[in-house]
């Protein structure tokens, strides 16, 4: 019976004192290690007719300012790819099949971030980044219906901007770690990489 006391009273001990574990943000300086994780739809890119999906990968670099308690503004340097993404029946000078090919991106941009204060650990928060991708697109080999070998094509390379807007979670302990996951959606208009779903997770110092 002790125990059973005792337990629930940590518990609301915890809760109570989690507002004290927030900070204000204003002039803090945020640097974070980013690791994002989604799915990515393409065009191909020796026809730009056949679409495909594939998950992505990768690793970033995130720093902002604390502009108000809940508005920060900053920048971001990303590399993400997607392995083997397949293009079903496309057609080229060589023959119908299956194209394959390796995706890679860097990204460049600056990002707004805006903290629903809680006054505790959690809060929710809503992020918008603009910035330019370059995307390469190497190993490109078309596999002929029927066939078992590959026909290597030319690589492609495109320098575009992209939008990336999104909603999700922070945290932070002990006042100076923090952490975060985002609910993302990216659109980059006229790309190869038409559009990607990604959750960045992200986890870094607070200054």
């Amino acid at each position: 019976m002790i125990r059973r006391r005792i337990l629930p009273g940590l518990l609301l001990s915890v809760l109570a004192a989690s507002p004290s574990l927030s900070r204000a943000d204003r002039r803090d300086l945020y640097t974070l290690v980013e690791f994002p994780l989604g799915i990515a739809s393409f065009y191909d890119p020796t026809t730009t007719n056949a679409q495909a999906s594939a998950p992505t990968v990768g690793a970033g670099l995130l720093a902002f300012y604390g502009i108000t308690n809940q508005l920060h503004v900053g920048g971001v340097l990303r590399y993400v790819g997607s392995t083997d993404v397949r293009f079903k029946d496309v057609t080229t000078t060589a023959g119908t099949g299956d194209l394959y090919a390796n995706h890679r991106a860097l990204d460049v941009g600056v990002l707004a971030l805006y903290r629903f204060d809680t006054g505790r650990v959690l809060a929710p928060l809503a992020q918008l980044e603009l910035g330019v991708a370059r995307h390469t697109y190497r190993d490109v080999a078309l596999s002929p219906t029927g066939s078992g070998y590959y026909l290597p094509a030319a690589d492609a390379t495109e320098t575009l901007p992209y939008a990336r807007a999104g909603a999700g979670v922070e945290v932070r302990l002990w006042s100076n770690l923090y952490g975060s996951a985002v609910v993302s959606a990216e659109f980059s208009p006229g790309a190869l990489r038409r559009w990607s779903v990604i959750v960045p997770l992200a986890v870094g110092w607070i200054w």
